[in-house]
């Protein structure tokens, strides 16, 4: 009787040992969440970083616009260009707060009211 339960004893034991409880981060992918005025709007795109400059990827993941400049790191009030996209950058770290420039209709005013988070 006792052998029946040993395989699935040492199952689970082997389960619940190999588990690991430290996250994998990718810090080049960031994944956009919400508008900070309005928290149930999503803003349903990536931003991947590369060595080169930044990928805008919708949710089918499709690259939808990129950026080529030597710039990969922002600070506060600096400007992100892309082909199609303009964002102004209001935080960057350890989240990145993004307004589109040529957005007028989600983003009415260039303030970080407005922001759309990346995390």
């Amino acid at each position: 009787m006792g052998r029946k339960f040993l395989i699935p004893v040492f199952i689970l034991i082997f389960i619940f040992t190999s588990c690991n409880d430290d996250l994998e981060l990718d810090s080049e992918l960031l994944v956009g969440t919400v508008k900070k005025i309005d928290k149930n709007q999503p803003f349903p795109f990536l931003l991947e970083k590369t060595g080169t400059g930044y990928y805008l990827i919708n949710h089918r993941n499709q690259i939808i616009d990129s950026s080529s400049g030597t710039q990969l790191n922002y600070e506060p009030m600096d400007t992100m260009k892309m082909q199609n996209h303009e964002f102004i950058v209001f935080k960057s770290s350890p989240n990145l707060w993004l307004t589109d420039i040529r957005d007028s209709v989600n983003y009415p005013y260039q303030h970080p009211v407005f922001a759309a988070q990346f995390v």
